[in-house]
């Protein structure tokens, strides 16, 4: 039998280890299942990063990555500037700001297609957008990428299937029409991450939609955390900088008291039993978390916490690091999401707190409410790591949970891989 061609596009980015994390597990999942030859074309926004990811695993030479943008950074500085681009900045100027970005945005939606590849379907059976918060508009012109790539394949009669995603936040009137259109293109090939997003694309929308756990629940790693004992306590830490200056909203006020609130967990973890612990730290959005990290490590050390027991690595991490490291933590404390289903998936309890409604949305499906921690109580959860460290089990996922989670997502990937037959 010939070979299928597969497309998926998602937000595969340099920084974020969610988003790659989600794509090899997807991909893991597609070979895994697949009992026919597949070639897949991975349509990225950052190729380099997305290719140093996957080069580790056996399936990668079946795996094509390619930009979503005709033109490169690179072959963009070498162009001439743009006179229509310069006269349009002039002319914004004088625009009062709350109309200002939605001018910027609805010249951005009439020009893209000057800026994206229009040949994603030529050669491609079947097109996945697949996994990550993706049906939201938080950043206003996310939507608009992939609605322009699936709307390549429903003109070529082209099947597009949504899967793996969660919702929300989703404000803007153009933000809600292209998202439900995106939707729409996927018709009964809707598959989402968590019950609300499910409710919401049924109740809201008039639309059908299935959900199922996570992908990054069958990240391919053997790695798993057996809680044995240690010379030392290790406790994994991940911290987003929550209304910081590289948040889309941001609140100076909530900012401080985010990062004092951590700050004053991390002290009571630390000094509230005889033995020394160690903190790990861990960025997985990079660089944009190191900001929320540096500031918690000085106001540690500020305390007085000794500069050794606080650990860091200033720099970006693969997502078979992080599955590595974690699993010599005791228990992981995260911000980020897919920083928390990583811990899972290693074997490592952990704290999420809980700073958008995806976090609690998922972990209440995988009935693991317990272990949320809501974002505004930052300053307050010292009952919680005293739960954590005297029955971590009710913390962590079994191996056996976590095989079901990963068989649940088999299902759903046949059923994608159906389409092609």
């Amino acid at each position: 039998m010939d070979s299928k061609y597969i497309t998926i596009f998602g937000s595969y980015n340099s920084g974020s280890i969610g988003d790659k994390a989600i794509l090899v597990s997807l991909l893991d999942l597609l070979f895994r299942v697949a009992d026919f030859p597949i070639k897949i074309n991975v349509v990225a926004f950052n190729p380099e990063a997305i290719e140093a990811e996957i080069k580790v695993f056996p399936w990668s030479p079946s795996v094509y990555v390619c930009s979503i943008f005709l033109i490169t950074q690179e072959n963009n500085e070498q162009r001439p500037p743009n006179k229509k681009k310069i006269c349009t900045s002039k002319i914004l100027k004088w625009i009062p700001d709350h109309f200002k970005d939605k001018i910027k945005n609805m010249l951005f939606l009439l020009g893209v297609n000057n800026l994206l590849h229009q040949d994603l379907a030529d050669e491609s059976d079947l097109l996945i957008i697949g996994g990550g918060n993706l049906l939201m508009d938080l950043y206003t012109r996310w939507p608009i990428y992939p609605y322009f790539v699936a709307k390549q394949f429903i003109e070529q009669k082209k099947p597009v299937v949504i899967a793996g995603i969660g919702a929300f936040p989703i404000k803007t009137r153009m933000g809600k029409f292209l998202l439900k259109r995106l939707v729409e293109f996927a018709g009964t090939s809707v598959f989402v991450r968590d019950t609300e997003t499910e409710k919401y694309i049924i109740s809201t929308w008039g639309l059908q939609a299935r959900h199922h756990p996570d992908f990054a629940f069958s990240y391919p790693s053997e790695t798993f955390n057996a809680m044995r004992q240690k010379d030392k306590k290790v406790v994994a830490v991940n911290v987003a900088p929550v209304f910081g200056s590289n948040w889309p909203y941001r609140d100076r006020a909530k900012y401080k008291n985010f990062i004092e609130g951590f700050v004053e967990n991390l002290f009571y973890l630390q000094t509230s039993i005889d033995e020394k612990v160690d903190l790990f730290f861990f960025d997985t959005n990079y660089p944009t978390d190191r900001l929320g990290t540096l500031e918690v490590i000085e106001g540690l050390k500020g305390l007085g916490i000794e500069k050794d027991s606080l650990i860091y690595e200033d720099r970006i991490y693969h997502s078979q690091e992080i599955i590595k490291k974690l699993n010599f933590a005791d228990f992981t404390i995260v911000t980020r999401l897919h920083a928390g289903l990583l811990a899972l998936k290693s074997g490592s309890p952990i704290l999420a707190v809980s700073y958008q409604p995806k976090v609690k949305n998922i972990m209440n499906d995988i009935d693991m409410a317990e272990c949320v921690v809501d974002a505004r109580d930052i300053g307050n959860f010292k009952s919680k790591i005293d739960q954590i460290r005297q029955k971590p089990q009710n913390f962590r996922l079994s191996k056996a949970r976590l095989s079901t989670l990963d068989r649940d997502n088999i299902k759903v990937v046949k059923q994608i891989l159906s389409l092609l037959d």
